[in-house]
């Protein structure tokens, strides 16, 4: 799991935006093996919560089931994402 904190925004006048750019190595998941994440994402506050905007891009290895040999797929990911907040960090709204 990857995280941000973006918590300077969550009491921010509507409007305001944090830009973040993301290199990550690699990661192994459970089943998965990721050789990097890459991108920006621009977190923006809006009425009632956080907009999540951005493009990042990574490789994944993954095992053909027909041969059993090992490829690499590149993943490129557009994110559009709208995060609602509590009540008490809605006081800007």
């Amino acid at each position: 799991m990857i995280r941000f904190d973006v918590s300077a925004l969550t009491q921010a006048r509507l409007g305001t935006s944090l830009t973040l750019n993301v290199d990550i190595g690699p990661q192994s998941l459970t089943d998965l093996e990721v050789d990097f994440l890459r991108g920006t994402v621009r977190v923006i506050r809006v009425q009632g919560g956080l907009l999540v905007q951005g493009t990042v891009e990574t490789q994944v290895w993954l095992e053909c089931v027909r041969c059993l040999d090992s490829f690499a797929l590149p993943i490129t990911l557009e994110l559009e994402e709208t995060f609602g907040l509590s009540g008490a960090s809605r006081r800007q709204d």
